[in-house]
């Protein structure tokens, strides 16, 4: 049917299809032309089928793998100028909005998360580069606007301030938004400042599945950017950004149940909706920043149990007692780690063999990830 298995087999997977379209499909875009006939006969024939299985599947549960699907179908579309790709890419964007919170943020399974918002970002900003939907810059820069307090002075963010814990911070749609939002021009400018370290590098690294997934976006960011008159040769930002700095003082987000902090010399981010955990950077006085982090309570019981306060909850209530004070009451709950054991292996695989029965274990494991509100796969840890 055209799709491809990312977790088991026969799973027909929507997100592997999206991404190994986003692959090669910009590989196509970019470098297609020196490529063999029959490279070029195989790829039309895959990409074409692998397409005609977006056009008619959709991913609602997690908005940036619908927002991937719409930058999917805008590539293959523009590399086989084929007009119902591109059409179909529109109306996935168009239903990536009905996700959209009023703090401009969009539903990951069910809540939010930080990092998964850069993912939707990028995917956004490539879908506008083919098709210049006139619409997203508007919606991406009230994206862009919600996530800035919360991006650290290191150009890093809490993994903990979302339901799948991603440390993602997004480079090409920041990259290819600077021309549209004085926000996203000011973090690319901070982008070529600072000095993530390996922090910077690690999202894409941290597992095979982001390795796959988002490997190829640095090069992505730095030809598009390039080709764009947004970057120049040493991959720093090509015109004067405006100053646009985020504001001082405490940002509420309450959709999202997170807090930030900043001064001049001060950056912290508080997080209730992930048990109350806060990262805060202070300024030295030779310009460095010096990290500290709170990640609440662990305890080992009698009976060798971990336990943590640790854990998404979006309706964790917080009280502000005064404008920079606040007071959270959470649980402790056991720290688990999941993965499948053989027998549930064996049982995903031959279900899912037999004919119509993939959809029924999607819509299963989803409905479980929304009554649960977890990423099951990547929360565990």
């Amino acid at each position: 049917d055209g799709s491809f298995d990312e977790w088991y087999k026969h799973e027909h997977g929507f997100a592997a299809t999206e991404i190994t379209c986003i692959a090669y499909g910009s590989a196509a875009l970019l470098g297609g032309g020196d490529w063999p006939r029959e490279t070029w006969a195989k790829f039309e024939r895959v990409a074409r089928k692998a397409s005609n299985f977006l056009l008619t599947h959709d991913d609602l549960i997690k908005a940036n793998h619908e927002m991937a699907a719409a930058a999917a179908l805008a590539i293959v579309g523009t590399v086989l100028k084929e007009k119902a790709f591109l059409d179909g890419a529109r109306e996935k964007y168009d239903r990536v909005l009905t996700l959209r919170s009023k703090e401009g943020w969009f539903s990951e399974i069910a809540g939010m998360d930080m990092g998964y918002c850069s993912v939707l970002l990028d995917y956004a900003m490539l879908y506008h580069h083919l098709t210049d939907d006139a619409r997203v810059p508007a919606h991406m820069s009230e994206l862009f606007q919600f996530m800035t307090p919360f991006i650290h002075p290191d150009m890093t963010i809490l993994p903990e301030l979302g339901l799948c814990l991603n440390p993602y911070v997004s480079r090409l749609g920041t990259v290819l938004l600077s021309q549209h939002s004085p926000n996203a021009a000011w973090v690319t400018s901070q982008f070529a400042s600072s000095e993530t370290g390996f922090a910077g590098v690690e999202p894409y690294l941290s597992d095979d599945l982001r390795l796959c997934r988002w490997s190829y976006l640095p090069v992505l960011t730095y030809v598009l950017g390039r080709r764009n008159g947004l970057l120049n040769r040493d991959g720093q930002l090509a015109f004067i950004p405006k100053n646009a700095p985020p504001s001082f003082g405490i940002t509420v987000a309450p959709l999202a149940n997170i807090v930030s902090f900043r001064s001049k010399h001060m950056h912290a981010v508080f997080s209730p909706v992930g048990g109350g955990q806060v990262k805060a950077f202070v300024a030295t006085e030779g310009g460095k920043w010096n990290s500290y982090q709170d990640l609440g309570y662990n305890q080992v019981l009698g009976n060798g149990v971990k336990v943590c306060t640790s854990g998404y909850d979006g309706n964790r209530q917080v009280k502000r007692l005064a404008p920079n004070i606040f007071e959270l009451e959470v649980p402790m709950s056991p720290a688990n780690f999941f993965f499948p054991g053989f027998l549930a292996r064996l049982v995903l695989r031959v279900i899912g063999a037999i004919p119509g029965m993939a959809i029924w274990l999607r819509r299963g494991i989803d409905w479980y990830r929304q009554k649960f509100k977890t990423a099951v796969n990547q929360s565990s840890a």
